[in-house]
């Protein structure tokens, strides 16, 4: 290879990236666009990595959804991967493998454990207020939520 290919150069600069982190397909063109190099050069070293095995969008989704629902509800891991630029239909593979057998009430009881300090029926509505909100911005259902903490009283 020439020194100064730009399809490597491309190359390097997405194994740079994925070093830090793993990335989508969308998320890697997007960054090599940024960083300058031409549609054709970036679609050349995608066709490369995708060979190489370093991009897998089914693979990144899995990985990432399996991390992404310790602490979100399914719906919010799909709307996550589907906004790294993971296909929808990929996306919801990937969250309801993550999710497997378990409930959504359960995931939201696994991630309210989390919390601190520990929130349950038994708190006073305050913190039950707090605590809702806190897994509403997780993506979990009101119904969850509420069957979850109960009626505030």
């Amino acid at each position: 290879m020439a020194r100064g290919d730009p399809v490597e150069a491309a190359k390097a600069y997405a194994m740079k990236l994925l070093a830090a982190r793993g990335k989508s397909e969308a998320e890697l063109r997007r960054r090599l666009e940024q960083k300058g190099f031409e549609a054709g050069v970036v679609d050349a070293a995608m066709v490369r990595l995708k060979e190489l095995r370093f991009v897998d969008d089914e693979a990144f989704a899995t990985a990432r959804a399996e991390s992404l629902s310790k602490r979100l509800a399914p719906a919010a891991v799909e709307k996550r991967l589907e906004s790294q630029g993971v296909a929808e239909a990929v996306a919801r593979r990937a969250a309801s493998q993550a999710q497997g057998e378990r409930s959504e009430l359960g995931l939201a009881r696994e991630c309210l454990a989390t919390r601190r300090p520990k929130v349950d029926r038994e708190s006073l509505p305050a913190d039950r207020a707090r605590a809702a909100r806190w897994l509403a911005g997780r993506g979990f259902s009101e119904e969850v939520v509420t069957e979850l903490l109960g009626e505030e009283g």
